[in-house]
């Protein structure tokens, strides 16, 4: 591992497939229609972004948080 604990560079890095499950979720929203939808107001589409991605990745963090409990 990155501490260089002998025999464990190959162990298990439980939190690898939420932290891949949390980026799937954030590259799933359509931004390219957010951009067109707030064409007008080219300011908000980074905040819009940023807002649909927090949507989008706080179910899959809510289900981690359940599984963790």
């Amino acid at each position: 591992d990155r501490q260089g604990r002998l025999g464990k560079a190959e162990a298990d890095y439980p939190q690898r497939a939420h932290c891949l499950a949390l980026l799937a979720a954030a590259q799933s929203v359509d931004t390219g229609a957010i951009a067109r939808q707030y064409a007008h107001q080219p300011q908000q589409i980074p905040i819009k972004i940023d807002e649909a991605r927090a949507d989008a990745v706080r179910p899959v963090q809510r289900a981690y948080q359940r599984e963790a409990e």
